[in-house]
């Protein structure tokens, strides 16, 4: 269950909750970070970024009376950001301190020299553990004199910003039956790499009640483990593959180390994707298809909207929305003439403003096909069943299909575009998305090839 900043969180059983004590667990700020939406150039970068998530997480922590706040690493995102972030982070570590309540914190490996550095400008308003890849500890004591010891490690400084050590080499624990929360920067279970790689197994195989980790920022549903042990995520999704609800975490750590855990999403900005089945749309024309774009999409944002406005509270102030055009259409070609000539208008136009909150469209992907039956113009001699039968190999994942990838991978600009100005907006990486683009770009050749023959057969 999802709650709005707004809210006092207390769970149904008020003794059990008294004898708690209470964190709030953020995972990667990045202040200074500029999200890279139209939404902001209309509303603003001071209403949608990741400074206006931790305003609404601290405000959060005093309504709701936490013991301390913990910052999991990368709280500011760059060296040349400190500038910008410290008065975001004076203040909020004011506010907390002036309530009594503690902030702790480790570096990431985007901050490992901003964060110490911000932190000599505020004397004793922040606990920074682990300084230099080195564990150390601090206890936090609830309201109710209930205790709980936070051990944590911060990225060590390097000159190529790396660390491939495993941040569990020599950690030891306090011999006490004060319940232990781990809060470390590190790549969970990375089998290598350079981001401090710590297998899974060897936090299991601590005494830690949780262990709450930055870098990756696709949150754990740390809520639906018994003991909650993953990433908290970004508090503030920070581009468009940062998509669903984003905020930070409540812990409540109770006698004995028993761990609940409930997501707060606090973001002011909320990424979506959206997929429309081009099957549905009907044109003649490049104009005609522009204009069922602009209704399908904005009648699709709007139903998808009502969905999910319950988990949205009143903390949302725009959504970006990727939309993906899917399934096999009649109106391919016109599809893909209207986005190639008029796109950016089309964008614009489907954006608008639900319940005061502003939508906007971001990119539209077309993965759609042509309505063809591929399997029946493989069957002829021509160059347009020689490119269908390359496509049901691809499509299928035929023998072929490895010959066809490598003769694509030597020229890919090529014959990705297929002659056809196709948004090829990711770099490729692998083979799968090769693959992807590959039969994109055929179904775009083979229709005007199947076009091309229709105009030529005898009346």
């Amino acid at each position: 269950m999802y709650r709005n900043h707004s809210e006092s969180v207390s769970p149904p059983d008020l003794e059990y909750i008294i004898m708690a004590v209470k964190l709030l667990c953020v995972g990667d700020i990045h202040l200074g970070r500029v999200l890279p939406s139209p939404m902001v150039d209309k509303l603003g970068s001071a209403v949608l970024s990741p400074a206006t998530a931790w305003e609404r997480a601290v405000e959060f922590a005093i309504d709701n009376e936490v013991d301390a706040v913990l910052l999991a690493g990368d709280v500011v995102d760059d060296i040349r950001d400190r500038f910008e972030a410290l008065p975001k982070l004076r203040d909020g570590a004011e506010r907390l301190s002036a309530a009594e309540i503690k902030l702790v914190a480790v570096a990431g490996n985007h901050d490992v020299e901003a964060l110490p550095r911000l932190l000599t400008l505020l004397p004793g308003k922040i606990t920074l553990l682990g300084e230099n890849g080195t564990w150390s500890d601090v206890v936090v004591q609830g309201k109710s004199g209930e205790r709980v010891r936070i051990v944590g490690w911060s990225f060590p400084h390097s000159k190529d910003g790396h660390y491939s050590g495993n941040p569990l080499d020599g950690f030891t624990l306090p011999d006490d039956a004060v319940p232990m929360v781990g809060l470390l920067h590190a790549d969970l279970n990375a089998s290598g790499g350079f981001y401090a790689p710590v297998p899974r197994s060897e936090i299991n195989a601590t005494r830690l009640s949780a262990c709450f980790l930055g870098h990756i920022h696709r949150p754990d549903d740390l809520s639906a483990m018994s003991r909650p042990l993953g990433y908290l995520g970004s508090l503030c999704g920070l581009d468009a593959t940062e998509t669903g609800p984003r905020g930070p975490w409540l812990a409540e750590i109770h006698s004995g180390g028993k761990v609940s855990m409930t997501h707060i999403p606090l973001s002011p900005m909320r990424w979506e994707v959206l997929e429309i089945d081009a099957g549905d749309i009907s044109a003649d024309s490049a104009e005609d298809a522009a204009d069922a774009l602009i209704s399908n999409i904005s009648e699709a944002m709007a139903a998808e909207f009502a969905e999910m406005k319950p988990e949205l509270g009143d903390t949302i102030r725009a959504v970006s929305w990727d939309i993906a055009l899917t399934g096999r259409s009649k109106a391919h070609h016109p599809i893909v003439e209207a986005l190639e000539n008029d796109g950016p208008g089309i964008m614009e136009s489907c954006g608008g403003n639900f319940d005061d909150v502003d939508f906007g469209v971001r990119k539209i992907k077309d993965r759609s096909t042509p309505a063809l039956s591929v399997a029946d113009i493989a069957k002829g001699v021509d160059a347009a069943a020689i490119l269908a039968r390359k496509i049901l190999a691809l499509e299928n994942r035929d023998p072929g299909m490895k010959a066809i990838l490598e003769t694509a991978g030597k020229n890919i600009p090529a014959l990705a575009y297929a002659g056809v100005r196709r948004d090829v907006d990711a770099e490729i990486k692998d083979d799968e998305t090769l693959r992807a683009h590959l039969i994109a770009a055929a179904y775009d050749v083979l229709e005007r090839l199947v076009a091309e023959n229709a105009s030529e057969a005898p009346k």
